[in-house]
């Protein structure tokens, strides 16, 4: 189970929502769960997105830093030789 699904299922659980859902007439039941599927699915879809720009960012950050540290290795051997 995904942390994002383990914390979903911890707000539903504390926020009594479901218990809210069950109490409303079927039809209207039926509206707000498909709605909520397709936002849910928009939700994920950006949570991807932004956990992959994060992994680029900190690979770019990485590489940059591992540049860095070459440039600096380069001008010390340079020094001392």
């Amino acid at each position: 189970m995904t942390h994002l699904r383990k914390e979903t299922l911890i707000l539903l659980t504390k926020n009594k929502t479901m218990n809210y859902v069950k109490t409303l007439p079927e039809d209207e039941r039926k509206k707000l769960i498909k709605e909520c599927q397709i936002e849910s699915a928009e939700l994920i879809n950006e949570f991807k997105k932004k956990v992959e720009q994060l992994q680029r960012e900190k690979l770019e950050k990485l590489k940059a830093e591992r540049l860095e540290r070459e440039d600096k290795e380069e001008h010390i051997a340079k020094k001392v030789s």
